[in-house]
């Protein structure tokens, strides 16, 4: 039912997650068409993330997170081991881009390609902090480019690579 939903399911997001932490892009972007294939809503997953990366934050902040995070008892415990291996600033970071990432969804924009953009942001921002993504701080040039190298990834993922992501200037 939650397949022929468009739902997510938690799998998917621990997945991401782990993915994030590792600064995996290749894993990442392989469970977005994963997901996709499915008639995964990207809306959906990007809202189902936000919702994760706020679990996330409320597992760092709070002694008894069951009270404030409405999951199963093995839900919760899946979180409490993800937010060990998160650090908060990368949950805190995490939580605006893919806030920023729902607006742009909601002005028409493509949906797969904004949320793969921003899971790459997400992944790489360990590494390269970078100022949340607003409506007017990022050109049609500068998502073009974006588009075609996200379009150049998925190949080369078809075509079975694997390699960890490049540092760009």
């Amino acid at each position: 039912v939650a397949k022929s939903a468009g739902l997510t399911g938690s799998n998917a997001l621990f997945e991401i997650g782990n993915a994030v932490n590792e600064g995996n892009v290749s894993a990442l972007l392989e469970q977005v068409a994963l997901l996709y294939e499915r008639s995964c809503d990207m809306m959906r997953l990007c809202v189902d993330l936000t919702e994760y990366y706020r679990n996330i934050m409320v597992a760092k902040a709070v002694e008894n997170p069951s009270d404030l995070i409405n999951a199963s008892p093995d839900e919760i415990e899946r979180i409490k081991q993800a937010a060990q291996k998160t650090k908060f600033d990368t949950a805190t970071k995490c939580t605006d881009l893919l806030g920023n990432c729902v607006q742009l969804m909601k002005q028409g924009k493509n949906k797969r390609i904004s949320l793969e953009t921003t899971l790459i942001k997400m992944c790489i921002s360990d590494a390269q902090p970078t100022a949340p993504v607003t409506q007017t701080s990022i050109s049609n040039e500068e998502i073009e480019r974006l588009e075609h190298r996200i379009a150049e990834l998925e190949k080369q993922i078809a075509n079975g690579a694997t390699a960890k992501p490049q540092k760009t200037v």
